[in-house]
């Protein structure tokens, strides 16, 4: 990150090839502040990002323009804006299974794409009660893991076995929430969680799946 003393700051990502050594522009995020102290403030911010494939030149992102209000958007490589609401999106997830399925969160609404991310049915944003979406396993992208809100508590965490309709309570005792990140072991069983909560880092292992 680059800040500059008039409050405005650059987060670029960058794409490095290591056979060829070169490193490019991949993702621009940053801030800058109205330079005459209005309200026209404006930034692009990235949530998250997903590859197809593992291909960098196939990708899907997520977060929030703000021009005054937050602009919640879906875009993916080959077009920007296939989906825009009022807010911000957190995290996206493309199915292990099926290519066309892509799971997305905003704030506690959970979306879901059926054609790669190119249109997003109202239909599936289910109202809340519900919860914002941590990761999909690889193994089921049926199996949801969430967490539930509000933002300014210790969260739970959730697992939904039918794509985000219902969902079952798993853990208290972990600090749950935005900055958890999800990771499967390949045996399918072991998932590790890792969190930063209150200034505090922690890390915790399911042994049975997401079970306990």
């Amino acid at each position: 990150e680059i800040s500059y003393p008039d409050g405005s700051y650059y987060n670029h990502l960058y794409h490095i090839d290591l056979a060829d050594q070169i490193d490019t522009l991949f993702l621009a995020e940053y801030y800058e502040p109205d330079p005459s102290g209005g309200m026209w403030d404006h930034g692009e911010f990235i949530n998250d990002y997903e590859f197809w494939y593992n291909n960098p030149s196939t990708f899907i992102y997520c977060g929030c323009w703000t021009v005054i209000d937050p602009t919640a958007y879906i875009s993916r490589y080959d077009t920007v804006g296939v989906f825009t609401w009022l807010g911000w999106v957190d995290n996206i997830e493309i199915s292990q299974q099926n290519e066309n399925l892509v799971y997305a969160s905003m704030f506690s609404m959970l979306l879901k794409s059926f054609d790669a991310g190119i249109t997003w049915p109202s239909d599936t944003l289910f109202p809340p009660p519900t919860y914002s979406m941590l990761a999909i396993s690889p193994f089921n992208d049926r199996v949801v893991f969430s967490y539930d809100e509000p933002y300014y508590s210790t969260q739970c965490l959730y697992r939904s076995r039918d794509g985000g309709v219902s969902y079952v309570f798993v853990d208290s005792s972990f600090a749950w929430g935005y900055s958890t990140r999800l990771l499967f072991d390949r045996d399918s069983v072991h998932i590790y969680a890792c969190t930063s909560y209150n200034h505090h880092s922690m890390f915790s292992i399911s042994a049975d799946s997401g079970n306990t």
